[in-house]
């Protein structure tokens, strides 16, 4: 289990809804209907996404042995093995938030995210689903779903040390990061055990 921190396209989706969204056509008008003041649908999918500054899916090399899964389940039978100083490659992930983090704020103001500024206000909540490094974060604000929300003043710890901010992290996220895997012999498989691998930040 990670706490806050490609398929080939990055496609958020919640799992609670995923029958609902086919029979309705699309996720925007199950998102729609949720109270403005209720927290995101868990577990949160985000499908693609890499879960710390750096990261990437290339070329790995295993640093232990690994057992790889035929699904994303540690239940799921057995795919295939590796052995220290195998290489693989890494395709693609999926961060599974599984509980949201949660910043709360003292007075109004604004933060970037890829949908446009974000207003809050006194006691308001944000919730917090995937990091993607660099204080950005995938988030759930007032029953609408935001990617790369600037949270850069409250996500580096420094927050009640000496430095007042705004938003305070009152609980940090959990979630569950899995990597799907491709072998040299062209197996495929999954792992959660991203700490057996080298060579996932692409600044280290």
């Amino acid at each position: 289990m990670i706490t806050s921190g490609a398929m080939d396209l990055k496609f958020p989706r919640f799992a609670p809804v995923a029958a609902l969204v086919a029979l309705t056509g699309g996720g925007v008008q199950i998102a729609a209907q949720r109270p403005a003041t209720s927290g995101p649908p868990i577990p949160y999918e985000d499908i693609g996404a890499c879960p710390f500054e750096g990261c990437t899916y290339r070329d790995w090399i295993a640093n232990g042995p690994v057992t790889l899964r035929t699904d994303r389940r540690s239940d799921s039978p057995i795919a295939f093995t590796l052995a220290k100083g195998d290489h693989v490659q890494a395709i693609t992930g999926i961060v599974i938030t599984t509980k949201p983090g949660r910043v709360t704020f003292r007075t109004a103001g604004a933060m970037s995210s890829s949908g446009g500024m974000l207003r809050v206000r006194p006691g308001d909540t944000l919730y917090l689903l995937t990091y993607h490094g660099e204080g950005e974060f995938t988030a759930w604000f007032k029953g609408r779903l935001y990617d790369f929300v600037d949270g850069s003043e409250f996500s580096d710890g420094r927050c009640g040390r000496g430095r007042v901010c705004n938003g305070t992290v009152v609980e940090k996220p959990q979630s569950v990061w899995w990597i799907r895997i491709r072998s040299t012999r062209g197996l495929t498989g999954w792992t959660r055990e991203a700490e057996k691998f080298d060579n996932k930040d692409r600044f280290g």
